[in-house]
């Protein structure tokens, strides 16, 4: 539980990252058109007269970090550098955050409006939405830079019960919402916890029947209607039984796991589906393979066990774990079901066991079987 738990955390400051980083990275782009327009607007109407060249330089300052904010965020985006999005954000919220404050105590001493605050508050309770010790750190940060912006309009003699009044409410709102938003991640991680695990054998992390029931119901129409070649191979241990009776269920729980592993690192393209269906069972489903394609691969399947070495407790086959294989192919349409092929796959398998196993049927051939260590096609 402890460790799900935590993988939970890990995930929820994975989203909340990237969702901080891309609002970071919009907020530069609209700051760097934004900070101009203000500046010749003050400019125009005089608001700023007795403090012009502090705020110009202050405007400055904050369109140039504005400015590297975005090239920065285009560039980690670009790269796809995950592990910077935390970084990124928090130096965006903070210069941003410093920005806000500052010209909102010049504008305080200037007009005695607290507008400026407003708006800095919102931007604290609206744009980041932090978790666990990046919540801690802004929000300490944030009270820091509130005090020394509170302590300005003081020396300047402005009345600064609504600015403290305001900021406190900002940081309590900001503090609601992390809550809101963290519990919100949190039920829908577990949601998808629970699809994820009720469609995957928690064994091997291959999907089970009722995930490949719900994939395939999904591609057959697809490919039924694109008139796509598809493939079913059906992959059975050989004597898997003998295995477990002699090296009892956990050797047998690591055989499956490492002949999985193989059946998964084979089936390596996007659209191959690999699930495990019953105790020593296996099913790769294919798309877009010719029938010759489809028992090269299956080879190349059966090698990738049979290179593993696992010992075995029968050598009436190998002296290693084999797999035997049946092969269906064909066209999705109204008179061929995702059912008919697992059938034929079936009956493909049985026909490979009954030829000796360690081998591979489709159709009425046998690909692999080894007469005198040499493989035969029949």
């Amino acid at each position: 539980m402890s460790r799900q738990r935590g993988v939970a955390v890990k995930e929820i400051g994975e989203v909340l990252g990237h969702k901080n980083a891309v609002r970071a990275f919009f907020v530069a782009l609209a700051l760097i058109f934004i900070i101009p327009v203000y500046f010749l607007i003050n400019h125009l109407s005089g608001t700023y007269a007795s403090h012009m060249t502090a705020v110009t330089a202050w405007l400055i300052v904050a369109e140039v970090i504005e400015m590297g904010m975005a090239c920065a965020g285009y560039f980690i985006f670009s790269k796809g550098y995950r592990s910077y999005y935390n970084l990124y954000y928090m130096t965006q919220y903070y210069s941003v955050t410093a920005f806000g404050l500052i010209i909102s105590g010049f504008y305080l001493n200037v007009t005695g409006s607290t507008i400026g605050y407003i708006i800095s508050a919102a931007g604290v309770i609206l744009i980041p939405v932090l978790d666990g010790l990046y919540f801690k750190l802004f929000m300490g940060y944030y009270s820091v830079a509130a005090m020394v912006s509170v302590i300005m309009a003081h020396r300047a003699g402005e009345d600064i019960a609504e600015v403290v009044c305001l900021c406190v409410m900002s940081w309590a709102a900001a503090a609601v919402i992390e809550r809101c938003v963290c519990g919100r991640e949190q039920t829908r991680i577990r949601l998808r916890a629970k699809s994820i695990s009720a469609d995957m054998d928690p064994l091997t992390a291959l999907a089970n029947r009722r995930g490949l029931d719900r994939k395939a119901a999904v591609l057959w129409p697809y490919c039924a209607r694109t008139q796509t070649n598809v493939g079913l191979i059906e992959i059975d241990i050989d004597f898997f039984k003998k295995y477990n009776d002699r090296f009892g269920h956990p050797a047998g729980d690591k055989c499956l796991k490492e002949v999985a592993h193989a059946i998964k690192n084979a089936a390596k393209r996007n659209v191959d589906i690999t699930a495990r269906t019953g105790g020593e069972e296996f099913i790769i489903f294919v798309q877009n393979m010719t029938e010759a394609e489809l028992v090269e691969f299956a080879m190349k399947v059966r090698k990738s066990v049979a290179d593993l070495k696992i010992a075995h407790a029968y050598a009436g086959v190998s002296e290693y774990v084999t797999v035997s294989m049946g092969i269906a192919y064909g066209v999705p349409g109204e008179d061929y079901a995702f059912d008919d092929m697992y059938e034929e796959a079936d009956r493909a398998l049985y026909k490979a066991k009954n030829s000796g196993r360690n081998c591979i049927v489709c159709g009425n051939r046998v690909y692999g079987r080894m007469r005198g260590g040499v493989g035969a096609v029949i």
